[in-house]
């Protein structure tokens, strides 16, 4: 795996080499393929731009650093004891570096036997690579599906997590809880697909299912979403700023940008969008990923004209975008480009 400015892998080999022998089937064997095996399932980059995280999905449940000077393997970090589990599949549905790029969180949802899940976090120490927190429910707590974190976001060196079907947390990096928040006025959120909070720690947002909810002033006000913007488990990213709060989220009707306070107001939509690629409250931008996962479109919004940006890859699967960079990944090749907005 090598790599220059403008990062090109091809990991069909390295996923092959560490996908078990009969997961693979004969096309699997001829072309590299990662279907059934081993592949990338979220990316993240570093901030100050020194490595990309592959999160993976399959029979090898980790975190892989790559250096973005050289294209080679860095840290690898676990996401089980000894990379073995009573789960037969892992995948790593998000990860993300620290502001200040020294730690790592991943969260992922892993499976047994097809019918049993288990959404896990694990935050680690990048200088050291040891695992700081996790939040892991053992075989005994696995009575149904659906128990553990449905969501996680940095706040600074403080992490927010979304317990599903229950409160919402802010801890520092080890894992200690700093103030916990009632999403329901029986405590319990049911699943948050996105969560943010403003610098200054008095506004939490997050969205969950048709709505999102305001934590304010200790009270979680729900403010709903009209039919037919969003869906069950809709992919989505949330930020709180001076002029309220954004979401970017996919729906029936496409891709849509909202700054949600009392009421929702559309501020942007996009018909062919299928996945949020980034949201940055600071320059207040958003970027989609099209249906064909060819392209990032940029929403008109405000001074920011409405742009389109073709990918190296076709068929992408996840993407990045931080660090002045754009990492995208089709499951089995990555690529690495300059932020074309930069």
């Amino acid at each position: 795996m090598k790599g220059t400015n403008d990062l090109d892998l091809d990991l069909r080999p390295w996923l092959r080499e560490h996908t078990p022998p009969d997961w693979l089937d004969d096309e699997d064997e001829e072309d590299g393929d990662d279907e059934g095996g081993v592949g990338v399932s979220a990316l993240a980059l570093d901030p100050g731009g020194r490595h990309l995280a592959l999160g993976l999905h399959g029979s090898l449940p980790r975190v892989q650093l790559i250096s973005l000077e050289t294209g080679e393997p860095a840290l690898a970090l676990p996401l089980e004891e000894d990379e073995k589990t009573f789960f037969a599949f892992h995948t790593a549905t998000h990860v993300s570096f620290s502001p200040d790029g020294r730690r790592l969180l991943a969260r992922t949802v892993n499976v047994d036997n097809g019918n049993t899940l288990a959404f896990q976090l694990r935050v680690f120490d990048l200088a050291s690579g040891d695992l700081t927190h996790q939040v892991s429910p053992d075989a005994d707590e696995i009575a149904s599906t659906g128990i553990g974190v449905s969501s996680a976001a940095w706040h600074g060196d403080q992490i927010l997590i979304a317990h599903l079907q229950r409160e919402i947390e802010r801890c520092d990096a080890e894992g200690a809880v700093l103030r916990t928040y009632a999403a329901r006025d029986n405590g319990g959120a049911w699943y948050v697909g996105a969560l943010a909070m403003d610098a200054a720690g008095t506004t939490l947002a997050w969205h969950d299912h048709a709505e999102v909810v305001l934590w304010r002033d200790g009270v979680a006000c729900p403010v709903p979403l009209p039919d037919g913007w969003c869906e069950e488990h809709s992919d989505s990213a949330i930020a709180v700023t001076d002029d309220g709060v954004l979401l970017a989220i996919i729906g029936a009707g496409g891709g849509r940008l909202l700054r949600v306070d009392d009421a929702v107001e559309e501020l942007a939509r996009l018909p062919d969008a299928r996945r949020v690629a980034a949201l940055d409250a600071v320059r207040r931008e958003a970027l989609f990923l099209d249906e064909a996962g060819a392209s990032l479109l940029q929403p008109a919004w405000g001074d920011v004209p409405a742009a389109v940006f073709p990918l190296p890859l076709a068929g992408v699967r996840a993407t990045a975008v931080g660090g002045g960079r754009v990492a995208v990944t089709d499951g089995r090749r990555v690529a690495v480009r300059r932020d074309p907005r930069r």
